[in-house]
């Protein structure tokens, strides 16, 4: 077989040209400390890596989330806890004012405190966090939720309620709309309201009652009428008669699964309701304290109607307590369930960060002993080409 010295130049140059080559790779792997720094390297790998990446992107946007939600709901459990504080020392005074023993002068100086407890709970409802947004609006996030309107309370806001995905098969609500929290609150004792008529003239005072059997009652606005003052009467809105007897002061009235008491001296023609229940904000419910601590109190027909007001806004007032204590046991609930997210994609986010750096990253010594070979493959080349082209036969002649 015959070799050409072109065919020899051409194999010398092209085996330098390889061993250049390789060490170029090499020393872009080592400058960059990446296995694979374009596609070709490593097709397999350099797909999977992009799934890692895409998978590790979502990773720390649902972090991120997580994050977010945990402030959010620790923030507005925060303020739940202080509208409960708020509401404790209401009560306090509330207890205080209802005193028999507490007189005119006491009760205005108690309904001062509680305007300004009034005052403070309407802040705290109207909370923003740290962007500016108000916590208690629904979806309606720039808009204050409440304020003071003619003869009460308004609510700006929606009844939406916004959810952020911390993973990609559950969602947490941030937030509770402030018409849940604060608004839609059924007065009395969530199933009933007692009330005494403005113009009874006897000393009577109905005390909220309890629900005996809760599907015997029938939701209507029912009257307890005083036919004389030994004997009375119920009819519901129709004026049909559902039940009629004696009194005895304290004694049970009980009629389709409630029982109602009044006590004191009734007279011929004084009148009580028997409502069932509507929603009452707690706002208006705190008002009602205020204006009834600011009403005087001088005849016994004054005290009836007093105490008759006076014990079905505590009643509306404990159904306000459990609906904030409700409220902010879901909202601590939601806290530890977006804190669980979080720590599970804290925990995911590193996992594929490692997994990435095993296909991605490079091997330091490795990658260095292989550079030193290669270094000596291509000065063997070298020396082996330069030896090479001196080769002639001329040399021997």
């Amino acid at each position: 077989m015959r070799i050409s010295t072109q065919q020899i130049f051409s194999q010398g140059v092209q085996g330098m040209l390889n061993q250049q080559s390789k060490l170029a790779f090499t020393q872009l792997q080592l400058a960059t400390g990446k296995r694979i720094n374009q596609p070709s390297d490593d097709p397999a790998g350099a797909m999977r890596i992009q799934e890692l990446k895409e998978g590790l992107e979502t990773a720390r946007q649902y972090l991120d989330n997580s994050q977010l939600l945990v402030s959010r709901l620790q923030l507005e459990d925060s303020v739940l806890q202080n509208a409960v504080n708020n509401l404790q020392r209401f009560r306090e005074l509330a207890v205080q004012g209802g005193s028999d023993t507490q007189d005119g002068i006491g009760r205005q100086a108690i309904a001062a405190e509680m305007n300004e407890l009034l005052s403070d709970l309407l802040g705290l409802a109207n909370t923003r966090d740290a962007d500016g947004e108000y916590i208690f609006s629904g979806t309606r996030t720039d808009t204050e939720p409440f304020a003071r309107v003619a003869g009460g309370f308004a609510y700006n806001g929606n009844t939406d309620q916004r959810e952020i995905r911390v993973s990609a098969s559950r969602t947490i609500a941030n937030g509770d709309p402030g018409s849940a929290v604060f608004m839609d609150i059924p007065n009395g004792n969530g199933v009933f309201v007692t009330g005494a008529n403005p113009a009874n003239t006897g000393s009577g005072i109905i005390v909220p009652g309890t629900v005996t059997d809760l599907s015997a009652w029938v939701p209507d606005n029912y009257t307890l009428t005083f036919t004389s003052p030994t004997t009375w009467e119920v009819r519901d809105s129709a004026a049909v008669l559902v039940t009629s007897g004696a009194y005895t002061p304290g004694q049970d009235i009980a009629f389709n699964g409630i029982s109602v008491q009044v006590t004191g001296a009734p007279t011929a023609g004084d009148v009580f309701t028997i409502d069932a229940s509507v929603n009452q904000s707690l706002f208006d419910t705190y008002q009602g304290f205020v204006d009834l601590f600011q009403t005087p109190v001088v005849t016994p027909a004054d005290q009836g109607q007093f105490f008759s007001r006076y014990n079905a806004l505590l009643d509306s007032l404990d159904q306000g307590l459990d609906n904030l204590t409700r409220t902010e046991s879901r909202v601590g609930g939601r806290a530890n369930a977006a804190e669980v997210e979080q720590f599970v994609q804290e925990d995911l986010t590193v996992y594929l960060q490692t997994a990435i750096a095993e296909f991605e990253d490079l091997d330091y010594a490795e990658a260095t002993s292989r550079f030193q070979l290669q270094s000596i493959a291509l000065q063997a080349a070298q020396q082996s080409f330069a030896r090479i082209q001196n080769l002639s036969l001329f040399n021997y002649l």
